[in-house]
This record gives C-alpha cells, structure tokens and sequence, in this order.
C-alpha cells in the first residue's frame, strides 16, 4: 500500500512537471511569434523553425536538469541526515537519468507548438503586435 501511494506520487509529480514545461513552451513559442515570422520570410524552411524550437526546449531542459540536480543532491543529502541520522547518497547515475528526462520532457511538451510555428504565416506573424 505504502509503495502504490509513493509510485502514484511520483507520477503525479512527473506529470504536473510536464504539463508546466509545456505551457511555458508553449508561451515561448507564442511570444516569439514576430520572430518566427521574421525568420520564414527571409527564407527559413518551416522545418528549421520548428528544429530550432525544438533545439531550445532542449537545452532549456538540460539546464534546468542540471542545475536541479546540482542544487537537489546536496539538498537531500542534508535532509537525510537531518531526518534519517544518515546522509543519502543517491545512485551515480542518476545524474545523467534526470537530464535525459528533462531533455526528454521538453522535447516532447514542445514538439506541438513548435510544430505550429513552423506552419506560421510570415505576413500575419509580422503583423501582429
């Protein structure tokens, strides 16, 4: 029982965190609109937008991934002992596991929008304010 609350948990949470990237993706795709235009009608294929969209969720997900795991692991740690009377160590590979998640998440929540920009039209993405 107290396995199947933890599992459900951590799901939610993977969850939720993934909804989040996704509106904040797409609410980047959105702001840079003008942008996407720009670059379509000076000549960008639809599919280097949407690469390029595509290639900063990426990065942001790295960095978000490794900054988290950098600032998570001395943060558990502490708590274990503080909590537990022993530090916890977590597993060496877990660090490259939760990059490859958060690239992974990004990609995924930003594909659609990304996707979207690449089938904007210049002319009313350059009109709008």
């Amino acid at each position: 029982m107290r396995m199947s609350a933890l599992s459900f948990s951590v799901s939610a949470a993977i969850i939720a965190a993934c909804a989040i990237v996704a509106a904040m993706t797409a609410s980047q795709v959105r702001r840079a609109t003008r942008e996407t235009g720009l670059m379509l009608a000076v000549g960008a294929r639809p599919r280097s937008v949407t690469i390029s969209h595509l290639l900063q969720a990426a990065i942001v997900g790295a960095v978000g991934g490794i900054l988290g795991v950098t600032l998570a692991f001395p943060a558990t740690a502490r708590l274990g002992a503080l909590v537990l009377d022993a530090p916890i160590k977590p597993p060496p590979g877990m660090l490259p596991l939760v990059v490859a998640t958060c690239v992974l998440s990004g990609v995924v929540s930003a594909a659609l929008p990304a996707i979207r920009a690449g089938r904007t039209d210049p002319v009313n993405a350059l009109r709008e304010d």
